[in-house]
């Protein structure tokens, strides 16, 4: 089964809306990083909304088919790594990058390198 125009809107904080068209009578699942969030519900509308609590950050999955089906989560990994970018400054040789006054990485100075890479030299 195929869902069309698929949307999530915010609607207070931690709250959203996950809208999406589907087929009249399927059973839907939602799925939130890899947990059952709501359903499994058969749903007779083609335009179905379902209000969640979402975490930050997460992965929403939307599955519509047949009741007796059995639908686990895809189990897609669920991936956090901030990117730090800042434009360089003249005769720096390292920086140093802290979070709440700690420091967690020393980064040389490399003005072709992209994306900047912590002190172990990996993203």
């Amino acid at each position: 089964m195929t869902l069309l125009a698929a949307s999530i809107a915010p609607l207070v904080l931690g709250a959203y809306r996950v809208s999406w068209s589907g087929d009249a009578g399927a059973t839907v699942r939602v799925f939130v990083n890899g947990s059952l969030a709501y359903g499994p519900v058969v749903v007779d509308e083609v335009e179905k909304s379902v209000e969640l609590s979402l975490p930050d950050p997460a992965i929403v999955e939307v599955h519509e088919n047949d009741a007796d089906d059995t639908v686990p989560a895809a189990g897609i990994a669920l991936e956090r790594r901030p990117l730090l970018w800042w434009s360089s400054v003249p005769g720096a040789h390292r920086y140093r990058v802290s979070i709440d006054d700690v420091l967690v990485a020393t980064v040389f100075h490399d003005p072709s390198s992209s994306p900047l890479k912590n002190s172990e030299g990996t993203e």
